[in-house]
Parts: C-alpha cells; structure tokens; sequence
C-alpha cells in the first residue's frame, strides 16, 4: 500500500494531470572539488538504488485503490554537462538555467523509477556541480542527508578497493507503510479522528487575505521568495523573551506570524499546518522514503490579548 503521506501526494499528481513538476524537491545542489572517477559515481548512486527499493518504486491503481509496487534497482541516468568552455558571465546563467531545467522536469509515477534525477556540470578539471532531484512521494529532507551520507561512503570505498561497510537495512519503507495502514484503523483511528474533529469544530475554511489581482481558477504556482536576516541584537533579545516565557522560538514566531496573517485577514481564528518527520521509530531513521505530515495548529487570537498572553496561548 502507500502511506498516507504518499497517498496525498499521488492525488495531488493525478489532479494536476500526471505531469507536472510541482512536488519535485527543491534540488540539492552541491560542488565537487577534486578528480571524480564517473564509474565509481555510476555505480554508487545505483548501490543506493539497490539498497532502498522506494527510489524505483512505481505507482498505479489496482482497483480503485492507488498502490506501489516494489523496485528491483536499476541504473540512474546521469545527465552530464560540459561547461568547460564557457567564459564566466555564461557559466552563472548556464548553472542556473541548467538547475532549473532539472528541477523543473517532471517525473512519471506510473512509469516508476529511479524517482530519483542527477545532474553533473562539469566547469573544469577537479571541479564540478552536483544537482540532484527527486520526487516528494519517495523523500523528504531527513532523505537527502541519508543519500548524500550513504552514497559518500559508498564512493569513497569503491575508490579505495575496499568493500562497502553499510549496515544493513532493518526494514524497506514498504514495511513501514503496511505497518502504518495496519495501525490506523479500528478503535485507535477513531479515537484521532475525534481528536481533530474536536480541535478543529468551528474553524474557518479559507483565510481570506487581501490579494492586489483576482486569483487564477488555476493556480500558476508563480510566486516568489523575500529574505531577511534577523540581526543577533535581535536574536538574543528574542531568545531571552523565549526563556523568561518558558517557550521554544518556534513557538515564539509562529505566534508572531499569527499576528501578522490577523492584522492582514481581520481573523481572530487561524489554522496554520505545520509540516512534521514522523521518524519516531528507530527502524526508520536511516530510511529513504516520506516520513512528513502537516499538522494543523489552531491560534486563537480572540479578545485582543496583549503578545504575551497570545504566546501562552500558543
């Protein structure tokens, strides 16, 4: 079966048609310095797509029901980049276009695996630029630190002659998934359900910000970004507020952006969902695979409390 991680995710694949990019992980990428051997990172990358069967999993319905079935490894493509002869002003619009064309191209769920992109630029001797991408109903971001871990010691064995020391697996994240669908269900499902639906009686459905143009009946996922850097006055001014309050700063701003989507909305009644790892189990830890849910956290900002009363609230 998928986990109800994953069965969000395919939903959301077949309503935007089965080919679009939209939930492809934001790629990593990453500069190599010093000789890589292109046959050691073959076969490295494809030990991992051997080691953890989800990278070439595919999806598909059986039935009614959306389903999984289990890959037997394969070779990833590596799409390889020869900048070498580019002058300087070309190679930083090259990077940047080349990162987006592979972040940006979709992947085939129904087709199955690898689920998992590699992008090489090669920019000149002992020096290149790693991109990798992959599907969200395969990884999360504890995922990417277990691949780039597992496939350095990977590489770095296969280039000394020595033979992989990885230990061995204790489960595939199709043991997890059955083991979560077996547990959610019966008297315990419904006891979670009657916890949300308690938590979230009344809450309102949309929250209605001001928009400066009609949205689209589509949407064209065409935002943008806007950083800040928060200076280390600041910091440590917040950090002692957090102390003598008795919360963590992830308490403290997430009251704090309350704040600021009321005054925006007019809403004293705000759901914010909160993505969460659901590695609690040990077995999990050193798993690829999709271990996020979003929680919906409640902030009741009704009766104009002062910030300090919000944060208790919170």
């Amino acid at each position: 079966p998928l986990t109800f991680a994953q069965q969000r995710f395919w939903f959301l694949d077949q309503l935007a048609g089965g080919n679009s990019p939209i939930y492809n992980m934001l790629p990593i990428v990453m500069r190599i310095d010093g000789e890589l051997n292109i046959d050691y990172f073959q076969q490295a990358m494809n030990g991992l797509i051997l080691r953890h069967q989800i990278l070439s999993n595919r999806f598909n319905i059986q039935g009614d029901t959306p389903r999984q079935w289990i890959g037997q490894g394969g070779i990833i493509p590596i799409n390889y980049y020869d900048f070498s002869f580019y002058n300087e002003s070309q190679i930083t619009t090259s990077i940047a276009q080349t990162i987006l064309k592979e972040g940006e191209q979709p992947f085939n769920l129904t087709k199955g695996g690898p689920l998992l992109r590699i992008g090489l630029i090669y920019l000149k001797p002992q020096q290149y630029i790693l991109i990798l991408t992959m599907h969200h109903i395969v990884g999360d971001g504890w995922t990417m630190g277990i691949l780039i871990d597992e496939f350095s010691k990977i590489y770095q064995a296969l280039q000394s002659g020595q033979s992989v020391q990885l230990p061995p697996l204790p489960i595939q994240y199709g043991d997890f998934a059955v083991w979560e669908r077996n547990r959610l269900q019966g008297n315990f499902l419904q006891e979670q359900l009657h916890f949300w639906k308690r938590a979230l009686t009344g809450a309102p459905t949309l929250l209605e910000l001001p928009t400066d143009h009609p949205r689209p009946r589509l949407q064209s996922y065409n935002g943008t970004t806007y950083s800040f850097i928060i200076d280390r006055e600041l910091t440590q001014r917040l950090q002692q507020v957090c102390q003598t309050s008795g919360v963590t700063p992830f308490m403290l701003l997430l009251a704090n952006f309350g704040v600021l989507l009321s005054r925006y909305s007019g809403q004293d009644d705000l759901i914010i969902g909160v993505p969460l790892s659901l590695r609690v189990h040990p077995q999990c830890e050193g798993l690829i695979g999709l271990f996020l849910n979003t929680i919906p956290l409640r902030i009741n900002l009704t009766n104009n409390p002062n910030f300090l009363e919000l944060l208790k609230r919170v």
